[in-house]
Formats: C-alpha cells, structure tokens, sequence
C-alpha cells in the first residue's frame, strides 16, 4: 500500500481553521434533502457552504491526470473507471490524453450535467455493484468517496473495486486522525456515512485482494 498525492499541487483544499470558524459561528445551513441525496444543492447550491457551492471545472486536475498516467503507465487506449465521477473533470483530462474513459456515479444530477466531452461515458451505479466485467480497466479509481459509501456496504465496494481492476487501483480517503477530527467531520458535512480514523482505514484496505496506492485527506 503505497501513499501518492497526485492532486497536492491543487491549491484548493480550504483550511482547516476556515472550516472550524464556519462552524463555530453557525455559518453551515441546514443541508436539505436534495443536498442530501448529491442533487443540485450539493453541487451548485452557492448558500449551502458545505457543499460545492458551484461546482464548475476550472483546469486543475490537467496536471494530475498525467502524473497518474505516467505512475500506472497508461497509454492511449488504456481503460480507466472513476467510481464517484461527479461531473466527471477529472476523466475529462483522462479524455483529452486519449485514455477509454468510464465513470460511476449514484447522483443522477452529477451525471445529467456532466461535461459534455465525457457525459456519454457516464452512469449511473451503486459501488456495491459495479456493472462491469472482471478485469476489465486498467485502473480503478475513488477520490474522496469511499467515506460516502453506507458502512455496511463498504466491504462490497472495496471487493468490487478489485474485481473490475486489471492493473492499479487508487483511493483519496478523507480520514480523522482521532475522535475529534471525526466528530468535525460529521458535523462538516452529513452525507459521510464512514467517518475513520488512517488506522482504521488501513486496516480496512489490508484485506482487499488487491492492494491500493491511497493517501489520506484531513479536513481538520
């Protein structure tokens, strides 16, 4: 299990002490339903804070998707799966390198406002049961998802990600340090599902058949 940051060029992460001071002033509006279930107040609601707040693509992931192809050693025509896609920007510089995109997502917002380089590449999917064959990309990918997914699915996800992969695998896990940071995190935004400490996730990992590159993300 090998730790790669391939986004931490991206100067987009908000500090730690911004979402603490949110917070504590009471600046976090009551998520709604649709928020809740990854509709248009998560991704472009700009009044719901703990969301997107608009959730438009700007270029940064151009430099990250070709250090990620570079580690793996994709080359055009390699087939590359993103589970928990969003809108799928980062699988559109996956695109533009000439990789076979295909992305997941469970939110049917995200996937019908897609970039439209790359909507046709897109579904609709639960993690637990990937519709696609075994061994069938070269690499599996979930950028900050895994903590979303129900906590009595998450064995089936990690299982399945193993099984559609022929090559390499690579996670980004919002992660706690300790109980505080965990607490944080649930109150930061309640579509988590497995709030876990690094150690927990580690050992979560160490079972799967197929071992995951992985680094972890803290937001407080």
């Amino acid at each position: 299990m090998t730790a790669i940051d391939f986004f931490q060029s991206i100067g987009a992460t908000r500090d730690a002490g911004d979402r603490r001071e949110k917070m504590k002033n009471g600046n976090l509006p009551a998520a709604s339903e649709d928020y809740l279930n990854f509709g248009a107040d998560y991704f472009d609601n700009p009044d719901l804070g703990i969301g997107y707040g608009g959730y438009h693509y700007d270029g940064r992931y151009g430099d990250a998707a070709s250090e990620i192809c570079r580690h793996y050693n994709l080359q055009p025509g390699s087939r590359v799966l993103e589970i928990g896609c969003a809108k799928g920007f980062l699988l559109y510089e996956f695109h533009r390198l000439g990789l076979a995109v295909t992305g997941l997502d469970i939110s049917d917002y995200a996937v019908g406002h897609a970039h439209p380089e790359v909507q046709r590449y897109l579904c609709l999917g639960d993690t637990s049961l990937l519709p696609f064959p075994d061994g069938q990309f070269d690499l599996v990918l979930a950028k900050e998802i895994l903590p979303h997914v129900r906590s009595d699915q998450l064995h089936l996800a990690l299982a399945e990600c193993a099984r559609v992969s022929r090559g390499g695998i690579y996670f980004v896990i919002q992660a706690g340090r300790g109980d505080g940071d965990l607490e944080e995190m649930a109150a930061w935004d309640p579509t988590h599902q497995v709030l876990r400490t690094e150690a927990w996730w580690r050992s979560a990992l160490a079972d799967m058949p197929v071992r995951p590159d992985v680094i972890f993300k803290h937001l407080f």
